[in-house]
């Protein structure tokens, strides 16, 4: 039996998901990323290919990122100062 260059690094990432520190920080995390997955597909209707081709899908789930971005900045009161981006508290 022969091994691939990077069997190695798979065996060891298979070793560190076995720890409970990384368990506990993937569950800690997992639902808000699916949360905003869902809302990025429901409110910006990112469940369809609208072009043919990678590079062009590629482009509009990045626009689609980017616009929802904004509008969780906008929400957090983006504005500007001085000439100058911030988020007012």
């Amino acid at each position: 039996m022969t091994f691939g260059p990077n069997h190695a690094y798979g065996r060891a990432q298979r070793e560190r998901w076995e720890t409970e520190e990384t368990k506990a920080a993937y569950r800690a995390i997992r639902p808000g990323i699916e949360r905003i997955h869902a809302q990025m597909k429901r409110k910006l209707n990112g469940s369809k290919l609208r072009y043919r081709g990678v590079a062009k899908n590629t482009m509009h789930y990045l626009l689609l990122g980017t616009v929802w971005n904004l509008k969780v900045l906008l929400r957090n009161n983006l504005t500007r100062e001085d000439g100058n981006w911030v988020i007012a508290s």
